[in-house]
C-alpha cells in the first residue's frame, strides 16, 4: 500500500489523499481515514502507467465498468495523477 496526493484526474476522486494499493488483480484507490474502497480497476482496464522519484499515474479505459469513481467526461479515458515519493514503487508492483 502506498500513500499518495492527488494531483490531477479526469475523474472524481472526492479526496485529496489516497492509498494506492496494488495486488494481482490491479489496483485499488482506498480512503485513508475509514479505509474504504473507492475504486477498483482491473489490469484489463489499465491503459497505461508512469512513474517517477515523485510522481505515479495511470490511465484505465474509457470502456472500463469496473470503477465506483464518475467519470467527469464519458467516452474519454480516465487518467489519474498522484504526488507520491513512491513512484517507482508502485510502478514495480503493477509489474
Amino acid at each position: 500500500s502506498f500513500t499518495c496526493n492527488v494531483h490531477k484526474s479526469t475523474k472524481s476522486i472526492g479526496h485529496s489523499k489516497v492509498i494506492l494499493r496494488v495486488d494481482d488483480m490491479g489496483i485499488s484507490v482506498i480512503e485513508i481515514k475509514r479505509g474504504t474502497q473507492l475504486a477498483k480497476y482491473i489490469f484489463d482496464d489499465i491503459v497505461s502507467w508512469a512513474s517517477s522519484s515523485g510522481t505515479f499515474a495511470f490511465e484505465i479505459s474509457s470502456a472500463s465498468s469496473v470503477s465506483s469513481i464518475k467519470n467527469k467526461k464519458s467516452g474519454q479515458n480516465a487518467r489519474f495523477l498522484f504526488m507520491t515519493k513512491e513512484g517507482v514503487q508502485i510502478a514495480d508492483a503493477m509489474n
